[in-house]
């Protein structure tokens, strides 16, 4: 092969003073020369997975631009939502983005939330609440003597511990039992 060739070839294979391939630096120019619609869809998508508020420092990280183009777009984005009236706000908060949904249509979001969330108790669960109210403060040993049955913690197996914490708590000990075993009581929340 002439040199004039092989020099041709390594040109081609190499881009830049780095000897960087030519498919890495297109791969990386192409994450870098993103319009501004396309840097508007993906500063949506990332915004709808987001837990907490992002910064603009991370979003700019994760989509190689620019910390001030990250920050107009954001604000274009967030204007954009309110002029048009939709059902949902980009907002910064906490140092960072996030979307939430607007206020004036919380009733709606509350129903559906709610509407969802309806829990039917099973009989042993009724009948242990219902000793819990009656003979507060009462032991699991006792509950399970009025009910006559010796497995109270199968009787409300569903239950997440903050929704049966906010039922019944465990709000002392009792005396006159050996052990002082935790007593439960209704809650005032």
């Amino acid at each position: 092969m002439p040199a004039d060739a092989k020099q041709t070839a390594a040109s081609t294979d190499a881009a830049r003073p780095g000897g960087e391939p030519q498919a890495a630096v297109e791969d990386q120019s192409a994450l870098a020369l993103i319009d501004d619609a396309e840097l508007k869809g993906a500063l949506e998508a990332i915004l709808l997975v987001v837990d907490e508020p992002v910064t603009e420092i991370v979003l700019a990280q994760i989509l190689e631009q620019p910390t001030e183009r990250i920050g107009a777009a954001l604000i274009t984005v967030s204007e954009g939502y309110t002029a048009a009236g939709h059902g949902f706000d980009l907002r910064k908060v906490a140092g960072g983005w996030r979307l939430y949904t607007r206020p004036e249509y919380a009733p709606y979001v509350e129903r559906f939330v709610l509407d969802g969330q309806s829990v039917r108790l099973t009989q042993a669960a009724l009948e242990t609440l219902a000793v819990v109210a009656y003979k507060q403060p009462v032991t699991r040993s006792r509950i399970s003597a009025i009910r006559g049955s010796t497995a109270m913690a199968s009787s409300v197996p569903w239950c997440p511990g903050v929704w049966w914490r906010n039922v019944a708590r465990s709000r002392s000990r009792a005396r006159s039992c050996t052990g002082r075993p935790p007593c439960s009581s209704k809650s005032s929340a």
